[in-house]
């Protein structure tokens, strides 16, 4: 019983985010079509048929990422697969790459600001362990 809920619960979220793929490849496709002063209308079955090819596309992509990640023995999915990933697309893999070392130097100043404050922190108590 609990293994239907799990099913049913996963049916709904898989529905949520397709619907959620189909809502923005249409507005997307909305804003291009009136910004675009040729006059060329977008037909709704040509905005499904991208919808579904950009969902079919994002699977396939998770699949990808999952395999790279089981092939390194590991079990979450790191930057590193990504970059694999856009090996082809060699301006987005270096947008990701720009953004991934960002985020790492950022942490990495996040880390020494946290270690500085703890050797700060622990110095008095420290000093009033030997006064004692």
């Amino acid at each position: 019983m609990a293994t239907e809920e799990n099913e049913f619960e996963d049916l709904q979220h898989k529905q949520r985010l397709k619907a959620s793929i189909h809502h923005t490849v249409v507005r997307i496709c909305t804003e291009l079509v009136e910004e675009d002063e040729s006059g060329i209308s977008m037909n709704n079955s040509v905005k499904a048929a991208i919808a579904e090819t950009t969902w079919r596309y994002i699977q396939d992509i998770t699949q990808d990422l999952e395999m790279f990640a089981k092939h390194a023995k590991r079990s979450t999915v790191n930057a590193d697969d990504v970059k694999l990933l856009l090996r082809k697309c060699p301006k987005l893999l270096e947008h990701i790459s720009s953004i991934h070392q960002t985020n790492t130097e950022s942490r990495v100043k996040q880390k020494k600001k946290s270690v500085t404050k703890k050797k700060s922190s622990a110095a008095p108590v420290a000093d009033s362990d030997e006064e004692d």
